[in-house]
């Protein structure tokens, strides 16, 4: 019979979660049973029966199990600094596990502390070399470093330890992509189709890939695929729906667009998507694309590239009337996405037209400080905008 940790490790829940409990039922205080499952319940949400079983596990003493436990335990109640805390108590532990390294890298890489959580990473893959989610998270934080060589050999890794696993499918395309391998990139998420069939992430990155590399045909195919298989998946229709606006197939547009609303699965990115194709009607109804652009904000909270659309577009009509509202609607794009740079210099380029030069100034300013290369078109019009900021009275 399997043990409890190597059916965990391979990822089969359902099969240690039969033989825990029968083994409790045998022995109520089996620590090893009682130790998987509140593994298992923590990755199903089951916190408060997780939290029961943690319980008797503590009474029989404090290990590093249990330590790596309650720390999983406090991330899933968004308890950040109780979690560090705990997963750095059970790395200085003995025995070391896998599992507390990995943690502790987890939490750190959540807070951008990536060169923190590098050898955390790296230690949990010494530990566990076989297991597939550790060299993902440590491709990923490799990525973040700028080492995309580094990551690819490890993305690779995630891959073969951990074939069934589609996230690391799409984070090795996209590190091939970054260095330029766009055939690479193409033949891993085909792998991982082929393992996984019609899988919406991998079908939508391979929609991606096709398009960078010039592959139209080979990118509307895969949309088509993906859209076909989950005809009620807002994210693949709106794919879909992405590509027939590129060829200008606007009544397609719209028909996916009202189709998935009709259901009740209206998303940001969807109602982006129409209020775009009403931007392109003759005569212009200026106040649907407005009202449209509304309902996207409205739909996601979250969503920035909504309000920016909005903020642009109120930009583009010409009317000083509507110079306010577009400002409004770009503070909000910014205050959604902080580290998105587009909306900032949209701003900016709003105070400006607004004559506020003092706050346009101090909004380029701020994306000449983030150092962005010489090529880059934010740059470049941050750089103009300021240019012409220069020659108007303060």
């Amino acid at each position: 019979m399997e043990t409890l940790e190597r059916l965990l490790a391979a990822g089969r829940t359902r099969e240690a979660r039969a033989q825990a409990q029968k083994r409790l039922k045998a022995k109520p205080n089996d620590r090893d049973a009682l130790l998987a499952l509140v593994k298992v319940e923590l990755m199903l949400g089951e916190l408060q029966s997780a939290q029961q079983k943690l319980e008797r596990l503590e009474k029989q003493g404090e290990t590093v199990d249990t330590v790596v436990a309650r720390a999983n335990l406090a991330v899933q109640g968004g308890d950040g600094k109780k979690a560090r805390s705990l997963f750095e108590k059970a790395v200085g532990m003995r025995p070391e596990r896998a599992e507390a390294f990995f943690g502790l890298g987890v939490v750190l890489a959540a807070g951008d502390e990536y060169q923190a959580s590098l050898p955390m990473f790296e230690r949990a893959v010494a530990l566990a070399p076989g297991q597939g989610v550790f060299h993902y998270h440590l491709a990923q934080n490799l990525l973040a470093l700028e080492r995309p060589e580094d990551a690819a050999r490890h993305g690779t890794l995630a891959v073969e330890r951990n074939p069934a696993y589609p996230p690391a499918y799409l984070l090795l395309s996209r590190m091939l992509g970054v260095v330029g391998r766009l055939e690479d990139a193409r033949a891993v998420l085909k792998e991982g189709l082929r393992l996984l069939p019609s899988d919406p992430r991998l079908m939508a990155a391979l929609t991606n890939v096709n398009l960078v590399g010039g592959d139209v045909g080979g990118a509307f195919q895969a949309a088509a695929t993906l859209a076909k298989d989950h005809p009620a998946d807002p994210a693949a229709m709106c794919n879909l729906a992405s590509l027939l606006l590129a060829q200008n197939r606007l009544p397609e547009v719209l028909e996916i667009c009202r189709g998935m609303e009709s259901m009740g699965k209206a998303t940001a990115p969807l109602k982006c998507l129409e209020a775009t194709v009403y931007e392109a009607q003759k005569p212009l109804d200026q106040a649907k694309v407005i009202k449209t652009y509304e309902r996207a904000m409205a739909l996601d909270a979250s969503d920035w590239v909504s309000a920016n659309n909005l903020g642009q577009f109120l930009m583009r009509m010409k009317d000083e009337a509507l110079v306010p509202r577009a400002i409004e609607v770009l503070e909000q794009a910014t205050k959604r996405k902080p580290d998105q740079l587009e909306p900032v210099l949209n701003l900016a380029l709003a105070y400006a037209r607004h004559n506020d030069v003092k706050k346009a100034r101090e909004l380029a300013s701020r994306l000449l400080d983030v150092k962005l290369p010489a090529t880059s078109p934010l740059r470049r019009q941050a750089e103009k905008l300021l240019a012409a900021l220069g020659k108007l009275k303060h």
